[in-house]
């Protein structure tokens, strides 16, 4: 459960901080982590992050194209939303993904 909300919250908040880097670091990390729910908002809080700072994007892509064949449906699903709302500015974000 508190990883999940940090997943969630680290998104919001990364741009409150001087140096992102630990917190997308973090966000990776828990892309691997064996919950659904810890992983999906993982992607979105990276996402929020690609959107915002363009010298991250390249490898927050990469990390989320890596979990386009993930066993979990969900993750597929929200890892193709974000890929689009990455490479494409004009592409709405999911309503709900950010907290502010």
């Amino acid at each position: 459960m508190v990883r999940w909300h940090l997943a969630m919250i680290f998104g919001n908040t990364a741009f409150t901080v001087g140096d992102i880097e630990p917190i997308v670091s973090a966000l990776q990390r828990l892309l691997k982590d064996e919950s659904v729910f810890v992983r999906s908002w993982a992607i979105s809080s990276l996402c929020l992050i690609g959107r915002r700072d363009k010298r991250r994007r390249r490898k927050i892509i990469d990390a989320t194209r890596a979990l386009q064949h993930d066993k979990s449906i969900a993750i597929r699903v929200r890892a193709a939303k974000a890929l689009r709302a990455l490479q494409n500015e004009s592409e709405a974000l999911s309503a709900g993904w950010s907290k502010v």
